[in-house]
C-alpha cells in the first residue's frame, strides 16, 4: 500500500504531521478530515506534493 505524509499547517506554520499507508489518495483524505476550518493540509507521497486543502475563505454577508 503507498505510503503517504500529511502536514497540517496553520498560518504557513508547521503544527503536527504524520506518516498514513492508505490505497489511493481518496483515503488519505478521508483521513486528514475533520481538522478546524483554519488549518492547511499538504499530502506528500514519493512523487512529491500530491494535495492540498486549504481553509474556507470567511465571507461577512
Amino acid at each position: 500500500m503507498p505510503k503517504f505524509r500529511i502536514l497540517y499547517l496553520r498560518h504557513n506554520v508547521l503544527e503536527q504531521s504524520e506518516s498514513v499507508e492508505a490505497p489511493d489518495i481518496l483515503g488519505v483524505i478521508k483521513k486528514a478530515s475533520g481538522r478546524p476550518s483554519d488549518v492547511t493540509v499538504e499530502i506528500w507521497s514519493d512523487k512529491g506534493r500530491v494535495g492540498i486543502i486549504r481553509p474556507s475563505p470567511v465571507t461577512n454577508h
